[in-house]
């Protein structure tokens, strides 16, 4: 009798498994994969590892400035929300008006225009977006709810820590 393979199993519609992840790529990439089509030869089945000819394009430092620019218009706008009312409705209801401005802002970046266009503003203006790693097509609202809170579990727990 033979051990059973650790393998999942092969899923025989050849539908996605649910089990991927996000990942950032050029947005110049994705338009000449639906213009060009896939390039010949081997590709890896994940997309966009180490080596994937279907995203060539180097995306670190875009990848940097993209956070930095939705950093910065959410934490400006929520800054400038909480100074324009804290003359009239005193600092620590600025300072929860502003908290809520760049929760409100992160959340209608990160998810809701994501989920619409594939890129967050940041991301727009650097030319990245995000694909999933297991079809290569845009994210699902489920992945990006998740990566938002994985994002604000992160950022509490390196606060607190």
């Amino acid at each position: 009798m033979t051990a059973p393979s650790r393998r999942p199993a092969r899923n025989r519609t050849n539908e996605p498994d649910g089990n991927f992840a996000l990942t950032i790529v050029r947005r110049a990439d994705v338009r000449r994969l639906a213009t060009s089509g896939v390039p010949a030869g081997w590709l890896p089945p994940v997309h966009a590892t180490e080596g994937d000819r279907r995203y060539p394009s180097p995306r670190r430092l875009r990848q940097g400035f993209a956070f930095t620019i939705d950093l910065v218009l959410h934490l400006g706008l929520g800054i400038a929300a909480g100074v324009a009312l804290a003359g009239r409705l005193g600092p620590g209801v600025a300072l929860g008006v502003g908290a809520g401005t760049f929760l409100a802002l992160s959340i209608l970046d990160r998810i809701v225009l994501q989920r619409l266009c594939s890129a967050t503003v940041g991301k727009l203006v650097t030319g990245v977006c995000l694909i999933r790693t297991d079809t290569g097509g845009p994210p699902t609202t489920k992945s990006l709810v998740s990566a938002w809170f994985m994002g604000v579990f992160v950022i509490v727990a390196n606060l607190l820590g």
